[in-house]
């Protein structure tokens, strides 16, 4: 099984990681911009399952949020489904609901209710 995990680098990512290479899985980061369908789309060839972890972390910049996380996460399950992935993991977030206060849980539940 070959495993594809957006967002490697951060504080989740970096753990997720490790506990998949300590078991055996096949793992890489995506090092690529989310947005990027050209570079997505090569680094999807042979890949299984995607654990996407990937967020701007835009606190209050709603562009941000729009473009990296929402439009980002649209692009990657594009992706995924052109590319055949079997299995696609999204990691939300408590809280995320669409008339939250805080911008980034409502960019959360609209990516969740694109999965």
């Amino acid at each position: 099984m070959q495993i594809l995990v957006t967002g490697a680098t951060g504080f989740v990512g970096r753990s997720v990681m490790e506990r998949l290479e300590r078991s055996g899985y096949d793992a890489r980061p995506y090092h690529g911009r989310i947005t990027d369908s050209l570079a997505l789309r090569a680094e999807l060839e042979g890949i299984d399952t995607v654990i996407h972890l990937a967020s701007s972390e835009g606190r209050g910049r709603k562009r941000l949020l729009q473009h990296v996380d929402i439009d980002g996460a649209e692009r990657l399950l594009d992706r995924c489904r052109r590319a055949e992935v079997q299995r696609f993991i999204f990691v939300s977030r408590l809280g995320a609901v669409a008339n939250s206060l805080h911008p980034l849980l409502g960019a959360k539940d609209t990516i969740e209710r694109m999965v």
